[in-house]
């Protein structure tokens, strides 16, 4: 249901830059008589048409009012021809709710750019039904003419003209909103999503936790020493400096958070910790500014970030703030994650936390990258 860039450009093109000078005005228009429908030109279906400010949608409403013209015949009157100089003239067939949001499962497809986070069984019945009942609502309003009367005087309503159609007719009138509609409930679903507590990955801590000597040496001052070096070299090298404050919050990770454990070092995790929108740390192009046409991956910068080390089969860790700057390297195997979707992995399932509290001391930085 995502629209093309092309799409998407012609579509900013038509709405322009809200100025009451670039709308195209709403009329009302009658059919010249000397127009024989059937045979009708570029020239006279153009005359019928409100100059517009993009060449683009200009020439999107010609092709639309002439695809009218062919499938409507003898019905084709004012009504379509008023609805190709209103500036909302494209349909809108699916409505998201103020309150409506990504599921939680969509939100980690969408973190991973997955283009099946709205393709789900449920979602393609939703949106079927949605642009069905829209697409004839909206079809159903385009037949007739407001001067069309009856044997008795009275005006011919839309729903008259609807059940006079043939039975090709009205699927064909369905496909032209179909086609011609400009929703996009998946931009839409995503604007409306709040800010989440998400984990972003640490580069190196998968390495480190598995080829780090004496993690799990008998001597516990072997073991300690050995987790902290781990530790100070993982975050230098995501770049964060070695302070004497980011030394105590080191040695803390390790008292509260691996310190005491037996437990293969493969079952931790270290992540950073952040409550932010979801746009500002996807894979996805959907309402953000990734390059179109190439394979990107993401740098995402955190300032004094939330950094987590957490056993996934447990729940046991603890999360600190360090103070300086360190850069995630957002990859589709090593996407942003929910952190509710994670778990014994999850730090607010099993420290209950205040998310807000983990928000980033200043707006994450980012960088498209090409992919390697």
């Amino acid at each position: 249901m995502t629209m093309s860039a092309d799409a998407i450009a012609r579509r900013e093109s038509s709405r322009g830059n809200g100025t009451t000078g670039g709308e195209f005005g709403y009329q009302p228009h009658s059919l010249p008589g000397e127009l024989a429908v059937p045979d009708a030109g570029r020239a006279e279906i153009e005359a019928l048409l409100e100059p517009s400010r993009g060449r683009d949608d200009f020439e999107d409403r010609v092709t639309a009012l002439t695809e009218l013209r062919d499938t409507l015949g003898d019905q084709f009157g004012s009504r379509a021809i008023d609805r190709m100089n209103s500036p909302s003239w494209r349909p809108d067939l699916v409505y998201i709710a103020y309150d409506d949001k990504l599921r939680p499962s969509q939100m980690d497809e969408y973190l991973a750019d997955s283009n099946e986070f709205m393709n789900g069984d449920d979602d393609s019945e939703w949106l079927d039904d949605s642009t069905y009942d829209r697409a004839e609502e909206i079809a159903m309003n385009l037949v007739g003419d407001e001067a069309d009367v009856d044997e008795y005087g009275d005006e011919i309503d839309s729903e008259t003209a609807w059940t006079d159609l043939g039975t090709s007719e009205q699927d064909a009138l369905r496909s032209w909103a179909t086609d011609w509609d400009e929703s996009d409930p998946a931009d839409d679903l995503v604007r409306s999503t709040p800010s989440q507590l998400v984990q972003l990955p640490v580069p190196g801590a998968a390495a480190a936790l598995n080829d780090s000597p004496d993690l799990n040496h008998a001597d516990p001052e072997i073991a300690f020493a050995a987790r902290e070096r781990m530790l100070q070299t993982l975050f230098t090298g995501a770049g964060i400096e070695m302070t004497d404050k980011n030394r105590e919050s080191i040695r803390e990770l390790i008292t509260e958070g691996v310190g005491g454990s037996y437990e293969p070092f493969s079952h931790y995790q270290i992540k950073v910790l952040a409550y932010t929108d979801l746009e500002s740390v996807t894979l996805s192009g959907i309402r953000t500014d990734r390059p179109n046409n190439i394979d990107v991956d993401r740098r995402v910068t955190s300032t004094d970030p939330h950094v987590l080390v957490i056993q996934r089969s447990s729940g046991y860790g603890q999360a600190v703030q360090l103070e300086g700057r360190l850069t995630s390297h957002l990859t589709p195997n090593t996407p942003a994650v929910i952190d509710d979707n994670q778990g014994y992995g999850s730090w607010n399932e099993v420290a209950g936390v205040y998310k807000p509290g983990y928000a980033p001391a200043a707006p994450l930085e980012s960088e498209w990258i090409a992919r390697d």
